[in-house]
Order: C-alpha cells, then structure tokens, then sequence
C-alpha cells in the first residue's frame, strides 16, 4: 500500500492514532526515497558488479581519509571554527576523492542532494507536528549553510572572474548591443526618468506605464579582506543593474580613479549615487561589478571586482567573490512599487541647524514590504562643517526610492554634533502616490525643513514608451 492508499482512509482515526499513521505514511516516504537514492549510487559509482564492489571494499578498508591540509582549508574557507564543534565527530572516508575532478564534484552533488532532501523532510514533520528543536541545532544549521556558501564562492571563483565577465560581456553585444535592438553599447546607461510619468492627470494613465516588482538597493560592502591586502582602500570602479526594461546599464556607483573612495574597517560602505530609476524585477537583473583599487601609478592598481550575477529570487544579499576580498549588496524585493524622487530637502525658516553634519534617509515600515529587515535607503551622509552646503539645500547623493502603492516613504533627517553624535532629529511620512509631487515640512528644533517629492509610475518596457510617442 502506497502513500495514495493510506492518506484517505486516515478518516476512521482520531486524535493519537491519526498522528501515529501520519508519521508512519511519511517514514515510509522517507524510505522509499532513501532506498531510490541508494539504488543511484550503486549505478553512479559502478557498483553494479561484484568485481566492482570488492574494489570499492577493498579502496575502503585501506583507509583513505581526507587529508589534513584539506580538511583545515575547509575550516578557512568557512569563515567560522567549524572544527571545534564537529570535532567529537568520526572522521568519514571519502571514496569520492578520485583523479578526476568533475567525477568527484558529480558525487558531491549528488550527496548535497540527498542531505537537502533529508533536511526538508525532516523540516516538513517538525512543522507539521509542532515539534519544538533546540535553539543551538537550529544556529548549528545556519552555520553551515554559511560555510557551503563560502566554499561555493570559492570553489565558482576557481573559474577565472575576468574570463566570465568577458563572456557576458560578449553575451550581451551579441543579443542586444545591435543597432536593431537600439540598445546601444555594453556601457551605455539609462536615459530613462524617473519622473516620466509624474506630469500625468490622476486615473489617466499612458499605456506605457504600469506598476511593478522592483529592487529596493540598500547598501554594497566590501568584506573579508584576504592576503596583504589592507585599510584603507581607494576604491574606483563601475557598480551598475541592468534589468529588462531598456537593457542599458543603471548606475549604482561610478567613480573615476581621481575622485576614488577611500573606505576603512568602520565604514567599508560605497557612497552609492543610484540606482537613477527604478530597478524592474518582474524579469532577472543582473549586477556589473567593476572595482579597482589606486595603488601607486595607474599600472600598478588592484583589480578588486571584474564580475557578474544575476538576481531572481528574493534573497536579500548578493554576493560577489574575488581573490583579494568579497562584497556584499545589500536589496530587497517590493511588489506593486511606484518609484519617488526627492526633489528637495531645504531649510525654508530659522538658522541652518546642520553646521556639524547631517545624514537624510528613506525607510518603508516592515509591515508594508516583503523585506522584513525594513532597512534604510541613505541619501545623504556627511560629517564636518567644510562639507555642508553653501546654501538652505541639501545636495543628494541619492535621489530615487521605490515605494509599494499602498505604502508610506519615511524621510528621516539627522542633524550631527561636532563628535558626530545625533544632536537632534525629526522626520515626514509621505504616502505613496501614482504620480503628481507630494510636499511635507518638519520642525527642526527654531527651523522648519521642507521636503518635495515626486511621484511616478513605472517603465515596463522601452519599446511601449515609443508607440506612446515618448522616445523618438
């Protein structure tokens, strides 16, 4: 009797019993699985034979271990001291170290296939029965997704990063970088608005626009600093999306090597000028990272980035791996956004509070997103008084937000002292427009700031935009 057959007759029992066939209809699942995987490796590793299985007994018996230089880069590659929690662990003999190399990964695989199957069946019982587990199993689990993370990142960045970025570079010029497609070139940007639409009567809407999926861009830092390699940084370099909408670069930061960024161990942070629209995500993006370190004379300077990934799911970092260090950007994901530009944020009445400094960010509260670290677009962060404004307006670094329609945008401003503590703050909720400007004003200690912010709907594609008139 399969699991067909026992589900429905699950009816004539109650309460303990009922739960007893539950568990043991999903015991057998388990079994039947196992006993299929098992069948694969036989056949996988040429098993099929006796001749076959008394050399693999044979292999086995004389004891090949993982040698001890493996087994502590494994350690480093984690980036935690794995071997101190699995240490009362047997070691495990791996008749998987063979010579050649996509062999030995084909057998990896296959038994990451068989633990994550283990995993989530064991999730899926734990759930369904409220079975509580003990917190350190639970952070034991997380620490070593980390570590199959990082050995990943490393094992992707054996392929050369220059050659891959060099492939999708081609990659791209053969697809779209053709006069037909009116694309342009690979390092063409964005000419898009992001106000496009804001001029737009309320309800009456051109066919072009739409509301979306898009990429909220939080933050990209530079991580785990590898060889000589050390603060501070000066770092230049191209960090770009390019999504379906237009197929041209959307810049996130771009810096020539005169005006290079200088980043230290308290703020690894890139100073990010972008994106200059919205970032579609009905479709994959892909992010360009190229990064370079000054060091010396211009021959002499670091390659830190030469990359590419692609993003279409909803994980909230993406990851980019190199020989020298890692970067992490930081993003999330929102649904039926419309994008704001913030126009102005000026001091209107009172004395300029902001002689030390200031910092302006955007939030969306948690409970209207799908990201639930609810985390902080920033659009402005100085400190020091030769740094301020010679006028009542702020000069943005960054000027475009997405925000989901139902939403609200949080503009929060930071006024600083001269130790760069938080001398006072305040800030203004604007709720989420189609399109037209949205105006708000704050009290800042005897000052009033206003803050003017323009609303618009969404691309979905260029080539709508022309048969609406908009692009030549």
């Amino acid at each position: 009797m399969d699991r067909g057959e026992i589900m429905p007759s699950l009816g004539k029992f109650q309460g303990r019993e009922r739960e007893l066939v539950c568990a043991l209809s999903h015991h057998r699942e388990i079994l039947r699985r196992e006993t299929t995987f098992l069948r694969k490796e036989v056949t996988s590793r040429g098993l099929a034979t006796i001749s076959r299985r008394v050399d693999y007994v044979k292999c086995r018996s004389e004891g090949i271990r993982a040698p001890p230089h493996i087994v502590h880069g494994l350690s480093q590659l984690s980036g935690q001291r794995m071997d101190l929690r699995f240490s009362d662990l047997l070691e495990v003999s791996l008749p998987y170290l063979v010579s050649n190399r996509d062999e030995a990964l084909d057998f990896i695989l296959h038994d990451l296939e068989n633990m994550c199957y283990r995993i989530k069946s064991f999730a899926t019982i734990l759930k369904e029965f409220s079975i509580a587990i003990p917190l350190e199993k639970i952070q034991l689990f997380l620490l070593m997704a980390r570590s199959f993370l990082r050995i990943s990142d490393a094992i992707s960045y054996g392929r050369s990063n220059q050659s891959s970025y060099e492939e999708h570079r081609m990659g791209w010029t053969s697809s779209w970088g053709s006069g037909i497609d009116k694309c342009g070139g690979f390092d063409d940007i964005t000419t898009l608005s992001p106000m496009l639409f804001t001029h737009c009567t309320p309800r009456i809407f051109p066919y072009g626009s739409a509301v979306g999926t898009v990429l909220q861009i939080y933050s990209f830092k530079i991580v785990d600093l590898k060889g000589d390699l050390n603060w501070p940084l000066y770092v230049y370099g191209v960090v770009a999306a390019r999504d379906t909408v237009d197929c041209n670069r959307n810049l996130l930061f771009c810096r020539s090597r005169a005006n290079c960024q200088e980043l230290n161990e308290h703020n690894p942070f890139l100073c990010l000028t972008g994106p200059s629209r919205a970032i579609l995500a009905d479709n994959s993006v892909s992010f360009e990272v190229e990064l370079k370190i000054k060091y010396g004379s211009k021959s002499q300077d670091i390659v830190l980035f030469s990359s590419v990934a692609s993003y279409h799911s909803s994980y909230h970092t993406a990851l980019f791996p190199s020989g020298v260090c890692s970067a992490e950007l930081s993003l999330g994901k929102l649904a039926r956004a419309v994008q704001a530009t913030i126009l102005s944020v000026c001091v209107v009445e009172g004395p300029w509070p902001f002689k030390y400094g200031a910092r302006i960010a955007c939030s969306l509260s948690a409970a209207e997103t799908n990201d639930p670290l609810s985390r902080e677009v920033v659009l402005l962060d100085i400190h020091g008084e030769e740094k301020m404004p010679d006028n009542d307006h702020f000069h943005l670094s960054r000027n475009v937000v997405s925000v989901e329609l139902q939403g609200t945008l949080r503009v929060a401003i930071q006024a600083y002292t001269p130790s760069c503590a938080i001398a006072q703050q305040s800030h203004v909720n604007f709720p989420a427009k189609y399109c037209q400007t949205s105006i708000g004003e704050c009290l800042f200690g005897n000052s009033k700031v206003k803050i003017i912010i323009a609303w618009s709907l969404l691309v979905k594609e260029r080539l709508d935009l022309m048969l609406d008139g908009y692009l030549a």
